[in-house]
């Protein structure tokens, strides 16, 4: 078992996220983050990007939904997590949305 220093702050396995019916806007997505790292998800338009992180939010827009994977911020799977830990943990993370040219 790993010690809470060794385990990612987030953490993401195999992630995939569907709009209604439609296909996949997301999928397989695997991400490790410790605690003092900063990362970028970089890529094309439409590759994903924000659709991810509105799900590590909790933010997905009613017709969304993950349908594989998980997502564990401390060891704490955020699809279990009720709104007001959700709310808590948003406010420990910052997500910015930047169009380069």
């Amino acid at each position: 078992m790993m010690t809470s220093a060794e385990r990612p702050l987030l953490a993401i396995e195999d992630l995939e996220v569907r709009f209604g019916d439609d296909d996949a806007a997301v999928r397989g997505v695997w991400l490790a983050v410790h605690h003092g790292q900063t990362v970028a998800v970089v890529g094309e338009s439409g590759s994903g990007k924000s659709t991810t992180a509105a799900a590590i939010l909790g933010l997905l827009p009613s017709r969304g939904r993950i349908t594989r994977g998980r997502i564990l911020f401390d060891g704490l799977d955020l699809a279990e997590a009720n709104p007001r830990v959700l709310r808590s943990i948003r406010g420990r993370g910052s997500v910015t949305c930047r169009r380069i040219r």
